[in-house]
């Protein structure tokens, strides 16, 4: 089945209530070693940046101490959250037997197929900040909105952990409330990159006509590429 914005996805029959394979549990043990990595050794750097998620003077502290890319708390969070979602993308498309960019694959090599894209993706957004600072001249916020979008990207990650183990192992059929909760996790994580984005824009009095530019490059034109490839 192929992705489209009108149909409505219905779930692929299985003799098996689990969705868990046997290869997500070695993925699964790595993402929960990076978790117990990080709460040992770096509980009071995660609990910062978990902060500055809802406070903007902390998130203004932590990019004057210039930790955002060279902290190790923050690189191991990143590989967490690469995982996390490219698993919770998995499940989707397994779930609703979705067809991606017309390959056909299963099990791991999905996963790593989701895994490269959704790292490709990544890397291709943070490029395009930088290509705007030096066609524009200036920083113009970008900085900040980039840390922000990492941050959030961190949390959405974490936030999904869960709701994938859940969707792999749980014997229980309510796989799809927590497929929309996840969804709900990553829309909620946009549209707040989207407002805090926004409104540090205006409180710096960028013109309009430049943070509309950001929204079109940053946030509309990634997401219509995204979607036309899927579909």
């Amino acid at each position: 089945m192929s992705l489209f914005l009108t149909e409505i996805l219905t779930p692929l029959s299985r003799k098996s209530p689990l969705l868990g394979e046997e290869w997500m549990f070695y993925v699964f043990l790595a993402m929960a070693a990076l978790i117990a990595l990080t709460q040992w050794n770096y509980s009071k750097s995660i609990r910062e940046l978990f902060y500055a998620v809802i406070n903007v003077r902390k998130l203004r502290e932590i990019l004057r101490e210039e930790i955002v890319l060279t902290s190790r708390a923050s690189q191991i969070m990143m590989v967490l959250a690469q995982l996390s979602v490219a698993m919770f993308g998995y499940l989707f498309v397994t779930y609703y037997d979705i067809s991606l960019f017309g390959i056909n694959l299963s099990g791991f090599l999905l996963y790593v197929l989701i895994l490269t894209f959704n790292i490709f993706f990544y890397f291709v957004k943070i490029s395009v900040t930088y290509l705007l600072k030096f066609f524009f001249k200036g920083d113009y916020s970008l900085t900040e909105y980039e840390f922000n979008y990492k941050l959030l990207f961190k949390v959405a990650g974490l936030g999904l952990f869960p709701i994938s183990l859940l969707i792999a192992y749980s014997p229980l059929l309510f796989e799809s409330p927590l497929f929309y909760l996840g969804i709900g996790l990553i829309v909620a994580s946009a549209l707040w990159i989207w407002a805090r984005g926004w409104l540090n824009a205006m409180s710096n009095r960028i013109s309009i006509v430049y943070i509309i530019l950001y929204l079109c490059t940053l946030e509309i034109l990634p997401v219509a590429v995204l979607l036309k490839v899927v579909g």
